[in-house]
């Protein structure tokens, strides 16, 4: 049903009429069929009975097509997606928005590299202060979290040519990531976390502490846990286990996460009890423990979730098995949660340096003669 378009700014009638809806085509990809620029209500209407039976307007063309700004697809994409609305990933969404706000007002079909190498030089201007960051910039991995979104729009866009135009999406000039040491919690840095929590009467971030270790979850997905998505069953053996079920997460797969029993009840009865997860708060409560500990300021709560790859993988659980309990996509981004230890390592040590106790491990040496100068 068309409608009477409004200012977005002022909210005052603006003398247009509007179609908005999405087109349904069997064996395609839905598309949003939306104008905002019809000098009257019949023409809207006639125009919106055509194009809902053809997917066209009745006098679009390429030029037309190639008119739809870089903004407006970006809606279309969060209309049609889920994944893309503002509840999911915040900091990608506000990435999005940002550089939604540079490319505004260009035609999708029009953004080229240049374009996209604007928005990193505009964004290597910018001053970071963090910690953790002692050089003052944006790293190759936050400049790529921009180039993703922009990207994302592009390539979208490109896939449904009736409503965008035809094009190519231009080359995204990637930025080089240089590959830093990942730190994650040990269980003896957990259990000393668990202790400081303790000294302080912040028993809620105790549960949190366990969790996060036991489960290996996402903040995100920690964060929008109720009650009911923790449950208790008995195995076939009859021993009692805890689940926790998660059913929105980051790569919309649903899954099922083990726990001990006690802390499923424990898990349970603080969400029963009114707990809202905040992660400024624990960040900040976590950051006074690892000042008092001294631990590298690269080490974040974060680790709790590497340090569940690593030792379910240290105790010989299968590949598959880790990156399911992981909710990985790919067990290559699982590998990537996995580190060892220098313990892991100490054996080299013997294996390679006879001095240090190998020569019990070497083939025994044959007598050495010596061989006298030629004349």
């Amino acid at each position: 049903m068309s409608f009477a378009v409004r200012d977005p700014r002022t909210k005052k009638l603006t003398g247009k009429w509007g179609v908005d809806f999405w087109f349904k085509a069997p064996g395609e990809p839905d598309r949003r069929m939306r104008r905002l620029s019809f000098d009257s209500k019949s023409v809207a209407d006639a125009n919106e009975t055509y194009a809902r039976h053809t997917g066209r307007w009745a006098d679009v063309d390429d030029d037309e097509a190639a008119g739809v700004t870089f903004e407006q697809a970006a809606a279309d994409m969060r209309a049609q997606h889920t994944k893309w609305q503002r509840g999911r990933d915040p900091s990608g969404q506000k990435r999005l928005d940002w550089v939604i706000s540079k490319l505004r007002g260009k035609p999708v079909k029009g953004v080229t590299t240049e374009d996209l190498q604007a928005l990193i030089d505009d964004l290597k201007k910018r001053p970071v202060k963090s910690k953790r960051n002692v050089t003052g910039k944006m790293t190759g991995r936050t400049l790529n979290g921009y180039l993703t979104m922009a990207s994302a729009v592009l390539t979208w866009s490109a896939a449904r040519p009736k409503t965008y135009g035809t094009f190519v999406p231009p080359v995204v000039p990637w930025q080089d990531v240089v590959k830093t040491r990942i730190h994650f919690m040990t269980h003896e840095q957990q259990g000393l976390l668990i202790k400081f929590y303790q000294s302080k009467g912040w028993l809620d971030e105790v549960i949190v502490v366990r969790v996060l270790g036991a489960s290996g979850m996402r903040w995100s997905e920690f964060e929008g846990l109720e009650p009911h998505m923790v449950q208790l069953t008995k195995t076939a053996k009859q021993q009692e286990i805890g689940w926790i079920k998660l059913d929105l997460t980051k790569t919309d797969t649903p899954r099922d996460i083990p726990i001990p029993p006690q802390l499923a009840r424990d898990l349970r009865g603080l969400l029963q009890n009114g707990y809202s997860a905040s992660y400024e708060r624990s960040r900040k409560r976590y950051d006074k423990a690892r000042k008092l500990y001294g631990w590298n300021p690269n080490l974040t709560m974060y680790g709790m979730r590497h340090a569940a790859g690593t030792y379910l993988t240290k105790n010989n659980m299968v590949g598959e098995k880790v990156q399911q309990f992981m909710g990985h996509k790919s067990y290559s981004t699982t590998q990537q949660y996995i580190h060892l230890e220098n313990e892991d390592l100490v054996d080299a040590v013997d294996f390679l340096t006879p001095s240090h106790g190998g020569e019990e491990k070497m083939e025994p040496q044959t007598n050495v003669v010596a061989i006298g100068k030629a004349s």
